[in-house]
């Protein structure tokens, strides 16, 4: 799982503009002024196009923490 969130790091530095921005398993929303509606689409795209994967609906409704993103990208293939 660290290892997944240390690729995961740059992604939300990069959308959220915060070089030092810190993430961790238990990060939302709420913990970042900027995560909206948009930015989370903005953010999911660039993971799914690091990783070359895609989400299903579901899972993209369901993502609450880093940490719900983290267990959906550890059940695909290859990731």
């Amino acid at each position: 799982m660290d290892e997944l969130l240390n690729k995961l790091i740059p992604i939300f530095q990069k959308v959220f503009k915060k070089e030092n921005l810190v993430v961790e398993l238990s990060t939302s929303a709420e913990d970042i002024d900027t995560w909206d509606s948009l930015t989370h689409v903005v953010l999911l795209h660039e993971i799914e196009k690091t990783f070359s994967i895609q989400f299903e609906l579901e899972e993209l409704i369901s993502f609450k923490t880093v940490e719900d993103i983290i267990k959906a990208l550890a059940s695909k293939d290859g990731v």
